[in-house]
């Protein structure tokens, strides 16, 4: 297991942020599959070469980007609707679980769709009319992006993190694709996963599927992170005093009944009254940084800027 990642760099455009979150996750072992600079469409995925505008820029109206993950399976599209600072230009986010984005009509200013099972997960409209949601309140935002390089149980997890510059509270815009722990879900569930995007504190509920691939599918924006007993006023493990904190347990409603998707590997509940800038295992590959009630993916070594 490894991590890479853009973190403690302050963004102040939409597509310089969009720029970076597609270069980590390339950097992770994702393929960028097509592309346009909101002028010109590449179905090669080669368009795009800077966060700036103009030319090759993704701080372009409407550029955008289509990228796979590294097991072939899941994608996303992420697009810069609209230009401006952060909290003036919008971004469009949609993924698809396996069937992929080969349907529509791609074009300059257009996404492909994936017809059996796309989600749009920011914003809104169509393919044609796309709508954005801003990332910040705040013209600038500073962003930690970080990516696993290694699959969890096929899985290919990465979050973003939005903090206001100049302060430890988490702000403006907040992504993961959390995977879940294997032993920890129903080894007949291909889509052990929960996503979330916004442009919010994250409040503990996400969306995922349930059953993908059965004639029960079904999309559910009610999954929801319980923390247990970690309610960040725990003492130190007194065996080693280290710091304990729980990975979030994953649940859904079906039928009113609460079922249990499983346990994840990346966000965990604070135990300790720990506060950003803090981190957890800094010098091992499954590094964390504190910021409000959990701990969120960390890059080795990384400490978190509250400058």
């Amino acid at each position: 297991m490894a991590r890479v990642g853009n973190q403690n760099n302050i963004f102040s455009t939409t597509g310089s942020a969009l720029f970076a979150w597609r270069s980590v996750l390339v950097s992770a072992g994702w393929s960028s599959i097509s592309d346009s600079d909101g002028t010109t469409y590449n179905a090669a995925g080669t368009q795009i070469t800077h966060g700036g505008s103009g030319a090759n820029g993704f701080a372009n109206t409407r550029a955008w980007c289509r990228l796979r993950d590294p097991g072939g399976r899941r994608e996303i599209t992420l697009q810069n609707v609209a230009t401006g600072n952060m909290n003036a230009g919008s971004w469009r986010f949609k993924m698809s679980e396996s069937a992929g984005f080969v349907n529509g009509s791609p074009a300059a200013t257009v996404t492909p769709s994936a017809t059996a099972d796309e989600q749009v997960l920011a914003g809104g409209g169509t393919d044609a009319s796309p709508t954005g949601i801003n990332m910040a309140s705040t013209t600038t935002l500073r962003l930690h992006i970080v990516a696993e390089t290694s699959g969890v149980g096929g899985v290919y997890p990465f979050q973003i993190e939005g903090v206001t510059v100049g302060s430890a509270t988490q702000s403006g815009i907040q992504v993961f694709c959390e995977a879940m722990a294997p032993g920890s879900y129903d080894s007949l569930d291909v889509s052990p996963c929960v996503w979330y995007a916004a442009n919010s504190t994250f409040s503990g509920t996400a969306s995922g599927w349930i059953a993908y691939g059965t004639g029960s599918q079904a999309w559910s924006t009610g999954m929801t992170a319980a923390s247990g007993i970690y309610n960040g006023a725990m003492g130190v493990d007194p065996l080693n005093s280290k710091d304990v904190n729980g990975f979030m347990q994953w649940s859904y409603t079906l039928t009113a009944t609460t079922r249990a998707k499983g346990i994840g590997t990346n966000i965990a509940a604070k135990g300790p009254p720990r506060t950003h800038p803090a981190t957890a295992n800094l010098a091992s590959a499954t590094s964390f940084f504190y910021l409000g009630n959990y701990c969120y993916m960390n890059t080795t070594g990384t400490v978190p800027s509250v400058s």
